[in-house]
């Protein structure tokens, strides 16, 4: 399981207070707030924190930065140390009741964190380090300005990493074509009954990701890139019948999209069903064609879409 959007998926859904999740950072009053969100520090250079979350009951905001890996990198490293209060309220637009006070927080694996330690003791930093064990997770090294999550993260949270929700983020960057598809195909069938003539990639970006308002604008384009490519796939082969690609047009599509050819929403009642049953099965064809390498080359895209 892929560790960074895991670890991402259950730190918002603990923000959010999911149930079965712990309820630590949400009883502290902590939202999400940004995904990899780029922002400049006092000193101009660009930090890209993997989560931004920020509490107005405890006036702090936590950029969380973490490592699938074993190794820090120095010069971001630096490069967090230069942000300020300041910059958090004019450049990444947090309001004051939540910036009061600020930590960056470095979260790694539980068998990383020798190395991850090297980094930051090396640089002389105060960086609350969090480890993440398959059952816990819990504050390693230094502290955060605020005492109740320095008391509950001490202790350890318990939490099963590999059970933890994946419905906010449940592809990323890295993820196989055939993910993407398991995702974003259900919702695209629950968008035809909405029974419109296309289906934008928006449309399905936000349909799949219930946090889509927080993603950055750069990670938003890349998960976009990734919809294009599956759902061209699929109407260009196993779901021809159904979706047609479309280009942009800048009058009526003003981004990808794919006209409906054949709802099942507007069949009558006894060929509904028919018709729900065959798009699932090729949907099925169309995962395991991913899966197994069939038919993985590049589709390239108009710049604009």
């Amino acid at each position: 399981m892929n560790f960074n959007r895991s670890l991402l998926n259950l730190l918002v859904g603990m923000c959010k207070g999911v149930h079965g999740l712990p309820k630590d950072l949400n009883e502290l009053g902590y939202r999400d707030k940004y995904i990899e969100y780029r922002f400049s520090n006092s000193e101009h250079e660009t930090v890209v924190p993997d989560l931004i979350v920020a509490s107005e009951q405890t006036g702090h905001t936590i950029l969380f930065e973490w490592k699938s890996g074993c190794n820090t990198d120095e010069h971001q490293l630096r490069r967090y140390s230069k942000v300020q209060e300041r910059d958090l309220r004019e450049i990444a637009f947090l309001n004051n009741k939540e910036t009061v006070k600020h930590d960056v927080a470095i979260a790694g694996k539980e068998k990383c964190k020798d190395r991850i330690r090297i980094g930051i003791e090396r640089g002389a930093y105060s960086y609350p380090i969090i480890l993440i064990s398959p059952s816990r997770m819990y504050l390693s090294l230094n502290t955060f300005c605020v005492s109740e999550l320095n008391e509950r993260l001490t202790a350890g949270i318990q939490i099963i990493l590999d059970e933890s929700p994946q419905y906010f983020v449940p592809f990323d960057r890295e993820s196989e074509l055939w993910e993407v598809a398991e995702a974003i195909l259900p919702k695209v069938l629950d968008l035809l009954n909405k029974r419109s003539r296309f289906i934008p990639c928006s449309d399905i970006a936000k349909e799949t990701f219930p946090c889509w308002d927080i993603v950055s604008d750069s990670y938003r384009s890349d998960l976009k890139k990734k919809i294009l490519r599956v759902m061209k796939e699929a109407a260009d082969n196993e779901l021809s019948e159904y979706f047609s690609y479309k280009k942009p047009d800048g009058h009526i599509l003003r981004e990808a999209a794919w006209q409906i050819l054949v709802n099942p929403a507007d069949q009558t009642p006894d060929r509904r069903f028919i018709v729900w049953k065959k798009i699932q099965g090729a949907h099925a064809e169309l995962i395991k064609s991913l899966k197994t390498g069939e038919r993985q080359g590049i589709l390239d895209f108009p710049s604009n879409d």
